[in-house]
C-alpha cells in the first residue's frame, strides 16, 4: 500500500474499517494512522498497547498516544513489542 499526496491517510487496526486490518487482541479497533503531511511520512499510535517503529539500523523506538516521523526504511509492529513476542510487521520505505 502507498501511501501519497493523492492518498494522504492509511489507517491500521482490528476494526473492519481499517485500511489494513490486524486481528489480533494486542491491536485497538483503530490503533494508528500513517499519514503525508508538510513534515513527510508520519505515524500517529491512537492505542493502549503502543507501536514499535524499528529503522533500517534496528534502533526501536516504542509510540504511544504520540506521533513519529517515519524516515529511510524499517519495520513497524503494531501492539506487540519485536523483542519479547510475535510482532505483526509493516515494512515502510520512504521515498524521496
Amino acid at each position: 500500500m502507498e501511501v501519497t499526496a493523492r492518498r494522504p491517510l492509511l489507517t491500521v487496526g482490528r476494526g473492519e474499517l481499517s485500511g489494513i486490518v490486524i486481528r489480533n487482541d494486542k491491536v485497538s479497533r483503530l490503533h494508528a494512522r500513517i499519514k503525508f503531511c508538510a513534515l513527510g511520512f508520519t505515524l500517529t499510535d491512537q492505542s493502549s498497547n503502543g507501536t514499535y517503529v524499528a529503522d533500517s539500523a534496528g534502533t526501536t523506538c516504542m509510540v504511544q498516544n504520540d506521533t513519529h516521523l517515519l524516515e529511510g526504511m524499517g519495520t513497524i509492529s503494531f501492539g506487540i513489542d519485536p523483542a519479547t513476542g510475535q510482532p505483526h510487521f509493516v515494512r515502510y520505505a520512504v521515498s524521496p
